[in-house]
């Protein structure tokens, strides 16, 4: 059988926090928080309790873990497009989530596009999931 999401880039395992936002059809900023399941140089999958829809412009924050030491490293900044959303019941939060997969271009520092606002702040984001 076909792969029907062929891979392009090596995904890494990576679980940490995420936030971000898109604009519904309307206009209207629509946000959410979740862990990140894994990363890769153009891409990400989210496992969050609030999936954007399938062919949403996205935005996001991600909190990498430090190379070294506890704590978080950098911050790295992405815009893109939700290409799927899946129910598949993994948890966040202590409560079942779902994940969706964004075809996401990542830069390290923010841009014009990543100034939307943000109402649970990375940082809160980050006690929360402690």
């Amino acid at each position: 059988m076909p792969d029907l999401y062929p891979r392009r880039a090596h995904r890494y395992k990576v679980a940490t926090p995420v936030s971000y936002w898109w604009l519904s059809p309307k206009g209207a900023v629509h946000s959410g928080n979740g862990k990140t399941r894994n990363i890769s140089q153009s891409g990400v999958l989210v496992a969050t309790g609030e999936c954007p829809p399938s062919g949403a412009a996205i935005q996001m924050t991600i909190r990498l873990p430090r190379l070294s030491g506890n704590g978080h490293g950098m911050k790295l900044y992405g815009e893109g497009t939700v290409v799927r959303v899946e129910e598949v019941g993994f948890e966040f939060d202590s409560k079942p989530a779902d994940v969706f997969a964004a075809s996401v271009q990542f830069y390290p520092e923010k841009s014009e596009k990543s100034e939307q606002p943000d109402p649970i702040g990375i940082e809160e984001l980050d006690s929360d999931l402690k």
